[in-house]
């Protein structure tokens, strides 16, 4: 890979050419934005419609049963309406994915994936919203503190069971093979007081061609995940275990860090603090919009037509939050393995494999992205790499 001047709004490298197919990217992640954007544009009416309809609605969907029945019901109509909703959305997005060569599924396979995410939702929906509806009708003002209690307690299960459940139902994995990369790699893992119980290789590259590497989980959960496309076709060569080694000492710095457990404390501040406007923001609505008389399930469409606003404004706060912890993991894993070269060539790498641009939309960025432009990650590592050149973690650099 030929590296570029991080400064160049062409984002390509000397001579003219494009390695890091940003003519591409470009195209493909507008694409995107378009698709984000009509998406939108026909859920806004929609749930607006939802909102005035909220009593009809909750009527329609009642049952003779327990109030846990009735938010079974509920929780599924809006599932497959949401689903549906978007689905030529995510049809076109899937298809593009395949002409780019992102996604090497075919559509069977799509829609079975498609089939087990809403399987998951199904099964997490109904007890959640069960949740929601009791705290409404037994604190009809303070029904957002139990509600965030229970978010916060939710997001920790999934935190801990999404490597040993979530992600084998859709991706198959292997233990990486003994070896000088695992050697590598379980050493850099020590040396950032990392513990591991298992290192794991993702077959991504049965479904498509993305690239990546994570560390997931909490205590006897956490696990190294790395792509097998990010391992190349040669994963025990110097260049190539170097830029692993790069990209996983990222990683090893969230949680080094803390960044877990500091993005799980924003989170739960953002969300108390989102349902708290939530529900100031019910109790001013006019009834017909709101429908207080009608009872907890009418209000639900201007509850989460409020909820989704909200997060609008919380996602630049905990974006930006986001954006400044990568920026720390991104220096703590240069610092760890000695040299910024490496981590410049894998992010350089995964723009190439990901079709993702060097410089998005200032506005995308401001609205949310959770990692800075790679552009700025690329020049600051290697910045940071001559500033303060070493062996690397290991003494293999």
């Amino acid at each position: 890979m030929v590296a570029v001047d991080a400064r160049d709004d062409g984002a390509v490298a000397a001579g003219g050419d494009d390695p890091l197919r940003q003519a591409e990217a470009r195209a493909y992640r507008r694409a995107s934005r378009i698709r984000g954007r009509l998406h939108r544009a026909v859920l806004a009416p929609l749930a607006i419609a939802a909102m005035f309809g909220g009593a009809r609605i909750a009527s329609a969907l009642g049952t003779p049963g327990p109030l846990v029945l009735d938010a079974a019901v509920y929780a599924w109509a809006a599932i497959v309406a949401l689903w549906l909703t978007a689905l030529p959305f995510t049809l076109n997005g899937e298809r593009a994915a395949r002409r780019a060569g992102l996604s090497h599924q075919r559509l069977p396979g799509w829609f079975g994936d498609q089939a087990k995410g809403l399987a998951i939702s199904a099964v997490v929906a109904p007890p959640a919203l069960w949740g929601v509806v009791a705290a409404l009708r037994e604190w009809p003002h303070g029904w957002w503190v139990p509600v965030t209690i229970g978010s916060i307690g939710v997001e920790l299960l999934f935190t801990i069971v999404t490597p040993v459940l979530i992600v084998p139902m859709f991706m198959r994995s292997h233990p990486l093979p003994a070896g000088p990369l695992a050697d590598d790699l379980h050493a850099l893992a020590a040396r950032a007081g990392v513990r591991v119980r298992a290192l794991r290789v993702l077959e991504a590259s049965a479904k498509g061609s993305a690239s990546n590497a994570f560390v997931a989980g909490v205590g006897p959960t956490r696990r190294i995940m790395l792509f097998d496309n990010l391992l190349g076709d040669d994963p025990e060569t110097e260049r190539q275990m170097a830029e692993t080694r790069s990209v996983l000492a990222h990683e090893l710095g969230h949680h080094a860090s803390g960044d877990l457990w500091r993005m799980s404390a924003a989170s739960a501040v953002g969300t108390a603090i989102a349902l708290a406007a939530v529900a100031a923001a019910l109790t001013r609505l006019p009834d017909a919009l709101a429908h207080r008389s009608a009872g907890a399930f009418a209000m639900l469409p201007a509850l989460f037509v409020c909820a989704a606003l909200v997060q609008i404004v919380a996602g630049v706060a905990l974006g930006a939050y986001s954006r400044r912890r990568e920026r720390a993991a991104d220096a703590y894993g240069v610092e760890l393995i000695g040299d910024g070269e490496p981590f410049a060539r894998a992010m350089e790498n995964l723009c190439a494999t990901n079709l993702a641009e060097l410089r998005p939309p200032r506005l995308e960025q401001w609205l949310g992205a959770s990692h800075p432009p790679p552009y700025e990650r690329i020049a600051r590592a290697r910045s940071r790499g001559k500033e303060n050149p070493s062996s690397g973690a290991n003494g293999a650099l």
